[in-house]
């Protein structure tokens, strides 16, 4: 009984030293933290739906928020071919090229994105397909957490000024 109540007063002690430092998660549901996103433009309609899903799952949208021009393009590449001249590793790269637009139109950066994810490649080709589909939506997820990144340092940025 006695370490039952140890341990409740150890996460309360806990709980209350976090929000004495000001600690709050940046990615919780209707956090003012979250970058504010006016519209998002995506050149490539397969992967640009999966990336815009990604972006729109961590931000919030608003007339005032960044507009967001991105341009997508995808390169599977065959890795350590082997005397057989198979490829037993393949890569999926995507490299995405974007504009942070402010609300009164003024382009306010612009840039390069990439991510790659590398999986062993099979002879069978319904494995590589789901391999290459996987590792796509890795590499997905991964520029639209750099993109989510980027937003907030801007929005930090703008805050300090």
């Amino acid at each position: 009984m006695l370490y039952k109540a140890k341990q409740i007063g150890a996460v309360i002690a806990l709980i209350t030293a976090l929000a004495a430092c000001g600690f709050s998660p940046i990615y919780k549901a209707g956090n003012e933290a979250m970058p504010v996103i006016g519209t998002l433009k995506i050149n490539d309609a397969f992967l640009g739906g999966i990336l815009a899903n990604e972006i729109r799952s961590r931000s919030q949208r608003g007339v005032n928020g960044y507009d967001l021009v991105i341009q997508l393009s995808e390169a599977i590449v065959d890795e350590n071919i082997g005397r057989d001249r198979e490829a037993s590793r393949q890569s999926v790269k995507i490299i995405l090229n974007y504009q942070i637009i402010t609300a009164d139109g003024l382009t306010k950066q612009t840039g390069t994105l990439q991510q790659t994810d590398v999986f062993s490649s099979s002879r069978s080709e319904f494995t590589n397909r789901s391999e290459i589909e996987q590792a796509r939506s890795t590499v997905l997820r991964l520029l639209a957490g750099d993109i989510i990144q980027l937003l907030n340092h801007r929005n930090r940025a703008k805050t300090k000024l």
